[in-house]
């Protein structure tokens, strides 16, 4: 989705996964919310009324490498701190400061043992140990 914006290209998707998260509905793209067929028709009908340099503006402001290269340092920063026992602020949009408290540890114990699957970051399973 973000690929498409950036070259100017609203964006039409049901709302599934990521999309709310990516696409402004009415600006970016149209958001189905009612997943059918004939919701998307009427959104392919209604899309050129969508100016495509806000499709491109949305993504440079929010999807550009330096945005999200900032993101991920302010991730990396929270795991630090919360590994230090520390609260940290993070930033998120127009300046406003979350403080959050650092992440619950992991219970001691417990432990996956030899030969099971290791979760991964996205919950799913790695490879056996």
């Amino acid at each position: 989705m973000a690929e498409a914006m950036a070259c100017g290209t609203p964006v039409i998707a049901f709302r599934r996964g990521s999309v709310d998260e990516v696409v402004v509905d009415g600006v970016t793209g149209i958001v189905c919310r009612s997943c059918t067929g004939e919701e998307m028709v009427q959104a392919v009908r209604q899309v050129e009324k969508l100016e495509r340099a806000a499709c491109r503006h949305h993504v440079e402001e929010n999807f550009s490498s330096a945005v999200m290269a900032e993101r991920y340092e302010a991730v990396y920063r929270r795991v630090v701190a919360g590994a230090r026992g520390e609260a940290v602020g993070v930033l998120f949009g127009e300046g406003v400061r979350l403080r959050m408290p650092p992440p619950s540890r992991p219970r001691q114990g417990g432990g996956l043992g030899k030969g099971k699957a290791e979760p991964t970051a996205w919950g799913g399973e790695g490879r056996a140990q």
